[in-house]
């Protein structure tokens, strides 16, 4: 297990409420794992409290990943989800197809990260930020209240942008009735594998991987697969809105080219 400290030093003039402090810190550990998770395939990290220094709001935080790993490829692990929250103080700058196109941007994370700077917005003077302990104090996220405020607003444009993205989607047609298919390529007919057909109804002009549920639609299919349309229900599947599998629920008819 490889052991890599971390300080969060919380400067403010004003009384911070416990709960806030609490769900701050809570909430960074929960960052912190999924972002380490997703952008470094590394599972299994833990983040301990290992003490608070007197006198200070500073929170010492030990990472513990699950194998061992250079001091440098450390310092960019932990680098990583700390440039994810610092995306959210310009977020407003990207295109917004873009925001809505991004996995990585999404309602949980964005809340997460609402909720750890949320000590920083009650106090004009306040700031947070996270200090690498034994790499000559590297200050690798500093938040003031300005920064707070605006990856506040900058959250519920992402939870907007989402909303919308998902409004879309529900109104894209996944089952499609009695259109018509040609195929492009086909395969083992004992098996309920990848064909790629054609249907100008949905996607015009591109072939896309198709599945036969029924075997022996299939079979009938194949007797005669590149002279004819076939007159069919299909289930799409899409990602990002783009068809990327045709399931053939029922072939209604065969139709010569």
């Amino acid at each position: 297990m490889e052991n890599f400290k971390l300080d969060v030093r919380l400067r403010h003039n004003k009384p911070v409420d416990l709960i806030d402090m609490a769900n701050s810190l809570i909430s960074l550990n929960h960052i912190a794992i999924s972002q380490i998770g997703q952008v470094h395939g590394i599972k299994d990290t833990k983040i301990m409290l290992d003490g608070v220094k007197e006198g200070c709001d500073i929170y010492q935080l030990s990472f513990i990943f699950s194998h061992l790993m250079p001091v440098v490829e450390s310092v960019n692990t932990i680098a990583s989800f700390t440039e994810h929250i610092k995306r959210y103080i310009t977020l407003e700058k990207l295109p917004v197809e873009q925001i809505k196109k991004d996995d990585n941007l999404n309602t949980k994370d964005a809340q997460l990260i609402e909720e750890f700077v949320k000590p920083v917005l009650a106090d004009v003077n306040s700031s947070i930020s996270i200090e690498l302990n034994g790499n000559n104090n590297n200050i690798v996220l500093n938040i003031n209240n300005n920064e707070a405020k605006k990856i506040k607003e900058n959250v519920g444009l992402v939870k907007q942008l989402k909303k919308e993205k998902s409004q879309e989607e529900d109104k894209t047609p996944q089952y499609f009735k009695k259109v018509l298919i040609k195929l492009h390529s086909t395969t083992d007919t004992q098996k309920k594998v990848k064909d790629k057909a054609y249907c100008d109804d949905i996607l015009k002009g591109k072939a896309v991987s198709t599945i036969f549920e029924s075997i022996e639609d299939k079979k009938e299919v194949l007797n005669d697969p590149y002279n004819n349309y076939f007159l069919v229900d299909i289930d799409v599947q899409r990602i990002d809105g783009v068809p990327k599998l045709y399931r053939v629920i029922k072939v209604h008819d065969i139709i010569p080219i």
